[in-house]
């Protein structure tokens, strides 16, 4: 996350590519394989993903992930029907 000139975080492509993947496949772990990542960086990106819009994205209950209403609203503009 980076803060533009009026101390603003701004996300940019990569964060949101992160959420995506997270939220696609319901799990850090999985997700920083498939990025090529660590889970640590995985999480650190939803964090201030999550930061900056002031909302949780995900409820992390047990060894769960599940999007939030934010998180699922913020997958719904992210998401494209599949050709069929």
């Amino acid at each position: 996350m980076r803060k533009n000139q009026f101390g603003i975080t701004r996300m940019n492509l990569e964060h949101l590519k992160t959420f995506h993947v997270v939220a696609s496949l319901g799990s850090f772990t999985e997700a920083a394989k498939a990025l090529y990542m660590t889970q640590p960086a995985v999480s650190q990106q939803i964090q201030g993903i999550e930061h900056a819009l002031r909302n949780p994205l995900f409820d992390r209950s047990k060894r769960q992930i599940r999007l939030t209403a934010k998180g699922k609203i913020l997958f719904s503009y992210m998401s494209f029907p599949k050709n069929g």
